[in-house]
């Protein structure tokens, strides 16, 4: 199965282009080329962010940088929250920005902490009770949408150990990790995993995993998988 995606490159160029050139007088703002694209999500707009800034496609007026709030400018994704019309934006160094409307709010804690030696952020899952599952080198971090703060962490094994986790995801009441040693799951009580993690090792390698109309997929560099079909789907 191949999957292809067809965006219509000439016109988004020249939509690009042309908001370079918009600067409103007596303003300044970063004057970023939007020739190199690092990520593009879909939320009540398209949008999209070159590392430095995100821009909105359809309203030209969302548009922002460092010197526009931002505060940082190496972006390295930016994620839509479904339930609130946000935007998680997730910075090389570890800060994270939530945009809402004009607002932006800061959390900071992963980039402050120095309780883990490595603390990489590598995925975001938004959950639906205002909660982001953040998975990272040392377990899944869960960010609070509300207070913009990290409110606990999980780490996916039964010894709570740190544990390098590529993605984390809630599909009805179980909680799946997706970590180094393989995929994992456990029961959710109350939003709260229950610890009793399961290994199911024939994932070990994979280091993407999403979900779409109910179904997860996972991925290597070479290879995809339907879960829980461990036969390879490419």
């Amino acid at each position: 199965m191949r999957v292809i995606y067809v965006i219509p490159f000439l016109l988004l160029t020249l939509f690009l282009k042309a908001q370079n050139q918009l600067k409103a007088i007596g303003e300044w703002r970063e004057q970023n080329s939007f020739d190199s694209i690092v990520n593009i999500i879909n939320g009540d707009q398209i949008y999209i962010t070159n590392g430095a800034e995100v821009l909105g496609l359809k309203d030209r007026n969302f548009r922002f940088g460092k010197s526009t709030g931002l505060h940082n400018a190496s972006i390295k994704k930016i994620v839509w929250n479904q339930y609130n019309s946000s935007i998680i934006t997730i910075y090389n160094n570890n800060q994270i920005d939530v945009i809402k409307g004009d607002q932006i709010n800061a959390i900071n804690d992963i980039y402050n902490t120095t309780l883990y030696s490595n603390k990489s952020i590598n995925d975001v899952f938004v959950t639906d009770f205002n909660k982001a599952l953040i998975a990272t080198d040392f377990g899944i971090a869960v960010a609070d949408l509300n207070q913009f703060n990290i409110s606990e962490t999980w780490f996916p094994n039964n010894q709570r150990n740190q544990e390098k986790t590529y993605a984390a995801l809630i599909k009805g009441d179980t909680l799946y990790a997706l970590t180094e040693m393989g995929l994992k799951y456990c029961s959710l009580q109350n939003h709260i995993p229950n610890n009793n993690w399961i290994l199911i090792d024939q994932y070990k390698g994979c280091n993407k995993m999403v979900t779409n109309a109910n179904i997860m997929w996972l991925s290597s560099l070479t290879e995809i998988f339907k879960y829980p079909n461990t036969t390879k789907s490419i």
